[in-house]
């Protein structure tokens, strides 16, 4: 490509290729301009990366300038007969790679400024390029050589007005995997510099959802973000945005954008094993565990096909089939998008990734009190494999406060049941994946109780509950845990010559009157005779106290309470063991 150009000083002119509209730009050349500036012209050759020599490319030239008077110009541009038209539309980028990243050294990576015009905007550079008037607005060095020539994105504020947005805009990315996490390196400094928020947009419905913010000065220092995208199977674009309102005054910058796990799982030649599926189009081997569970694993959907809706709830229309327990101390609340409180719980769901979506959580703030719960009742269910089946589900617990949440498997009705799994404390700002085995032959019902911890930043939240290798039961559980019967336990007597009517004492054969045995004295040296009598809490009874040499325990009973006031009373049994 050959054009003549015409740069100021504080400007400079980038050539960049693209073989697809939300790829990587490939630098090809860079033009910075001089105090003498006048007409020049530039020749560049444009070099094809590996394996992209026969793609259509697109070719771009952009311009930076640094100051309010800095100017760029071009004329006569020229592409060799080497390249020719193509009628083709450049496609975009079918899936995410496995790990991506942009440090922003060799161009911005197709993040660009959505809002020009209003002299408040998202700028590429260094340090070093910024002319004396404006380098107080970028960080004075970058974050990944952590030099003053390394590249980053930062806010160049050239005027003031009164409603004033600098919106950074990411290129248009396709899908993500279940596991997808966002992280970037951002500079908040100054005084009245404001807060800033990262936002996803889906681009077919034009919603956009809250991922993450920071609400004033961070400190002179570059700080991490960490951001937790999961599942988006629908093409999305992300912005940061910053509002002056006419009173900013600091600097904002980003560097070092990672995407890290977000490719969905490749194509695999065999899938073997009763404990693996094999996606029916995209050929992906995944994990029996992963089927029908509300998230698309697999990317063509087939291991969310042919799944029983009635053991699953995402809670995009209520609460299915489980019920709010009556014996708690409040409800779980169902919300969308973020919850009221500010640095606690989640701000998206898990299953559509957006704030559209519905969840369950408990509201920690008052009337809630420290140690209350809200516990919420699956229906009832039998296992349908021998080896038991699978509860899933996803646990959100952000927050200084948060406390405990417990899964507990009841088998009778009235009873709190048997305690599987709890979990406490802060477990950062995500979706948590989490799987229990339930081993039970007979019916059982699944109780996911939430506790409040002390303060109001303790929000936790649930969703996405699902069962593998279950059905429903039709029936109830039994109402009463059912009493063993009483076994009688051998007991083996030393060696003794005692009567009918006497005592054996434990230890050593000794012989005592059996009327001694549970008469609050100790008359065997072991103190066997006081070992094995019935205790209840009742007051003391002159009439069980004179006839405690008699066989009628009922009228030892039916004396009045003495003056002495109430305290534990040993009710005697005179007969042997």
């Amino acid at each position: 490509v050959q054009f003549w150009y015409h740069l100021s000083q504080h400007s400079h002119l980038s050539v960049f290729t693209r073989t697809s509209l939300d790829g990587n730009l490939q630098k090809q050349g860079k033009i910075i301009g001089f105090s003498e500036s006048q007409w020049s012209h530039a020749k560049i050759d444009l070099i094809a990366k590996a394996g992209e020599s026969t793609l259509p490319f697109q070719l771009i030239l952009e311009a930076t300038v640094f100051s309010s008077n800095a100017t760029v110009a071009l004329d006569d541009i020229s592409v060799s007969q080497e390249c020719e038209i193509s009628y083709k539309s450049l496609p975009r980028t079918s899936t995410q790679s496995k790990f991506s990243k942009c440090d922003f050294e060799a161009n911005s990576c197709g993040w660009f400024e959505a809002i020009s015009g209003d002299h408040f905007d998202w700028m590429w550079s260094s340090r070093s390029e910024l002319s004396a008037d404006f380098e107080h607005q970028a960080p004075p060095r970058d974050h990944s050589l952590n030099t003053s020539q390394g590249h980053f994105m930062f806010i160049l504020k050239k005027g003031s007005s009164l409603w004033q947005v600098a919106k950074l805009q990411s290129p248009t990315f396709s899908q993500t995997g279940p596991g997808c996490i966002l992280s970037f390196w951002f500079y908040n400094y100054g005084l009245s510099v404001g807060a800033a928020e990262l936002q996803l947009h889906m681009e077919e419905s034009h919603d956009s959802t809250v991922l993450w913010r920071v609400l004033y000065n961070q400190g002179e220092r570059w700080s991490e973000a960490t951001i937790q995208l999961g599942r988006l199977s629908q093409p999305f674009h992300l912005s940061l945005d910053k509002v002056s309102l006419g009173i900013y005054d600091g600097v904002s910058a980003i560097d070092d954008i990672r995407f890290e796990n977000c490719t969905l799982p490749l194509p695999a030649e065999s899938c073997e094993g009763l404990d693996h599926f094999w996606c029916h189009h995209t050929r992906a081997c995944i994990e029996k565990l992963r089927l029908c569970d509300l998230v698309d694993d697999c990317g063509d959907r087939t291991d969310e096909v042919n799944c029983a809706p009635e053991l699953q709830c995402n809670f995009e229309n209520g609460i299915c089939n489980w019920e709010q327990d009556t014996k708690d101390d409040f409800d779980w609340t169902r919300n969308q998008g973020p919850t009221p409180t500010l640095n606690t719980g989640p701000m998206k769901d898990n299953t559509l990734g957006t704030a559209k979506g519905h969840y369950l959580y408990i509201e920690s703030s008052e009337p809630q009190a420290f140690q209350d719960s809200a516990a919420l009742l699956s229906p009832i269910l039998n296992a349908t494999d021998t080896k038991g089946c699978t509860f899933r589900f996803y646990y959100h617990m952000f927050g200084k406060h948060i406390y405990r949440l417990a899964i507990y498997q009841q088998i009778w009705r009235d009873s709190r049941g048997q305690l599987l799994w709890q979990i406490f404390g802060n477990q950062g700002n995500r979706w948590i994946r989490k799987h229990l085995n339930i081993s039970s032959r007979q019916p059982f019902q699944i109780l996911v109780e939430a506790s409040v911890g002390d303060g109001f930043t303790g929000d936790i939240a649930i969703d996405d509950l699902s069962f593998l290798d279950c059905t429903l039961y039709p029936g109830n559980l039994p109402a009463d845990f059912p009493t063993p019967p009483e076994t009688s336990v051998p007991v083996t007597l030393p060696p003794h010559n005692c009567t009918d009517n006497e005592f054996v004492c434990r230890s050593d054969g000794h012989c005592i009157e059996k009327m001694q045995k549970c008469d609050f004295k100790y008359d065997c040296p072991d103190k066997s005779d006081e070992a094995s009598c019935v205790k209840t809490s009742q007051p003391p009874n002159s009439v069980a106290a004179a006839s405690k040499k008699t066989n009628d325990i009922s009228a030892a009973l039916s004396g009045p309470p003495s003056a002495g006031g109430p305290y534990t009373q040993e009710i005697h049994n005179i007969f042997s063991i």
